[in-house]
């Protein structure tokens, strides 16, 4: 038996000390353990609170409970300033942080961030890319876009089996029509030229639904989540308050989606901790040997 088996036989054992739920619902031995995955823009601070939507200080512990409740493995995070990181990064201790801040502005400098379970997941490599033509000079603003726009990837060995996953997460301009279209196609490039034929998967609020033109260069590559699940997707039809469906999560070929859900968890007073649903999937990645590290 190989390294790698025996490391997965060992999870099978739960030496791992997962949690029991978590080991019921990832399989074992013969077959590529799942994952959990999800998109959500947790909405910026900077926003007045209403009756709806309630202070960050209130809004950020339904946040942390709900992403330690779901059990996640990889969370791509929109809207986060510098100081809603702080915060988010001190309320989960046990996750690895990638990122880096769209602009210097305190205002203005969200991050696209990912949150990534290191029991899971190691990070062997990250980076930020922004969404212009010149997608490597930081704080550039591409096409008719409203403001900058930006990627964060991180490449990412799998501790079960050694298998290279890349995971992208995103947030596309809410303007600029000709910005999205433009994005997509960049970030299609990009995930050729970074991933290769590795294993990947694209997250994110592209302020777009699905079928929009804009990201049929995405169809190349990918399959949308929603539409591969084994299982019948679970939650409302939207991902936005306004019952549009702009959160996006985009697998490739090779990975099969077990489960899909856009959730909608509640403050203890009942009120809602962002302006859109948090969306996660559990899949498995088929064990190709030539992108194991």
């Amino acid at each position: 038996m190989n390294t790698a088996a025996i490391f997965v036989a060992f999870v099978c054992l739960g030496i791992t000390g997962w949690d029991a739920h978590a080991k019921t619902v990832r399989q074992c031995e013969n077959s590529t353990p799942t994952y959990r995955v999800a998109t959500w823009n947790v909405l910026t601070k900077h926003v007045a609170p209403t009756l709806v939507f309630p202070p960050w200080e209130i809004r950020l512990p339904t946040i942390v409970d709900w992403i330690q409740a779901t059990n996640l493995d990889i969370i791509a995070v929109q809207e986060l300033l510098p100081e809603m990181a702080v915060d988010l990064k001190r309320q989960l201790p046990n996750y690895l942080f990638v990122g880096t801040p769209r602009s210097r502005n305190p205002q203005t400098g969200e991050y696209s961030a990912l949150f990534v379970n290191p029991r899971r997941f190691a990070v062997i490599d990250s980076g930020t890319f922004w969404l212009s033509p010149n997608s490597e000079v930081p704080e550039s603003r591409g096409w008719d876009a409203a403001i900058e726009r930006i990627c964060t990837w991180a490449m990412l060995r799998d501790l079960v089996n050694g298998q290279t996953l890349f995971a992208f997460g995103t947030h596309f301009d809410h303007l600029g029509k000709i910005a999205r279209a433009r994005s997509a196609l960049l970030i299609r490039n990009k995930i050729a030229i970074l991933a290769g034929e590795a294993p990947a998967i694209l997250l994110g609020d592209f302020n777009i639904e699905e079928r929009d033109p804009a990201l049929a260069v995405l169809y190349d590559r990918f399959h949308y989540a929603r539409d591969r699940s084994l299982q019948l997707p679970l939650g409302g039809p939207g991902t936005f308050v306004n019952g549009r469906r702009i959160d996006h999560i985009f697998t490739d070929r090779r990975q099969t989606v077990h489960s899909y859900e856009i959730a909608s968890p509640r403050t203890l007073s009942g009120r809602l901790p962002s302006d859109h649903y948090p969306v996660w999937i559990e899949l498995e990645t088929r064990l190709d040997r030539s992108s194991a590290l």
